[in-house]
């Protein structure tokens, strides 16, 4: 085999190894996996809550009363796909349903909203008729069960953006960037913020991450997203075998137990959870965690 044949085949191998590779990738695995439910939401009352399956053609939405245990479809599905249809959203876009964010705003019963191909739309579920809007730009954050705020962090503070008024305020004041609240970072780049809302929406509990003390890890990204020709450098505090004072948290995530008004936060090693009233903007510490020194497993960092 002459060098030019042999790199072909070499370069033919590789296509047909990402190729396969690209099949197991989230978003096409998700297609093949049929039925799961989502993750469960509850809604305004505490006694039912509403989750989504999806099959080969269609995204369907249950509602399941608690109290009964009976289960129902959350709406009527051609209906929605019917409107959505006349509106002027591709037919198959309708018929599929991939709603996101869907809520049921408090102050407006019988009233849904979603989005759905970067508008948000606002359905009547007695009537059917809806609307949609072209998402305006707003942080990247977590919304409230209503969709009416998105809790965001900034500077190492945690910001409340509000989405009908487009006005930004600031919860917290006195995080910063090695001792902030809900922020994360992994390989130098940010994270989604570790915040939870309570289920009526008037608190928000985010885990403040200590990294005081701890010492500068340094990455060099040679491929940039931008185009640029030169290396990028990402420097952020990281846990280092050696290192006796470490106050950090590995897998910080915090949950509502609703309908109650409790929360339950999964985090390891040192954090502490602060608890924030949307309405007053006051913040107070519910928990902290410390431990002094972290060994690395195979798996993942534990004390």
């Amino acid at each position: 085999m002459t060098p030019a044949r042999r790199r072909r085949a070499s370069a033919t191998v590789m296509q047909r190894s990402y190729a396969r590779a690209e099949r197991m990738l989230p978003w096409h695995v998700a297609t093949m996996v049929l039925g799961m439910p989502s993750e469960p939401k509850w809604m305004a009352g505490g006694t039912s809550f509403w989750y989504w399956t999806q099959d080969r053609s269609q995204r369907r939405f249950f509602k399941v009363d608690t109290r009964t245990g009976s289960r129902q479809p959350l709406f009527d599905h051609r209906r929605l796909a019917q409107a959505l249809t006349s509106n002027g959203v591709d037919a198959s876009a309708a018929t599929a349903l991939r709603l996101e964010r869907v809520r049921f705003p408090d102050r407006e019963p019988g009233v849904m909203r979603f989005d759905l191909d970067g508008s948000t739309w606002t359905c009547d579920l007695g009537t059917y008729a809806s609307s949609g809007d072209r998402a305006p730009e707003r942080p990247t954050g977590v919304p409230s069960p209503d969709g009416s705020l998105v809790a965001f962090v900034r500077g190492g503070n945690v910001w409340i953006h509000d989405v009908r008024r487009g006005h930004e305020r600031p919860l917290t004041r006195d995080g910063s960037r090695v001792y902030g609240y809900g922020a994360t970072e992994g390989f130098g780049q940010p994270q989604p913020p570790v915040l939870a809302w309570s289920p009526d929406g008037k608190r928000l509990v985010a885990l403040r991450i200590d990294r005081r003390g701890l010492r500068q890890f340094h990455l060099i990204r040679s491929v940039r997203g931008d185009g640029g020709a030169r290396p990028l450098l990402h420097t952020y505090p990281y846990v280092l075998p050696g290192v006796d004072r470490v106050q950090a948290a590995e897998d910080g995530r915090v949950r509502w137990r609703a309908p109650s008004p409790r929360f339950c936060p999964s985090s390891r090693g040192g954090a502490a959870g602060a608890s924030g009233s949307t309405s007053c903007g006051t913040a107070a510490a519910l928990t902290e965690r410390s431990s002094g020194r972290w060994t690395r497993t195979p798996e993942r960092l534990s004390t």
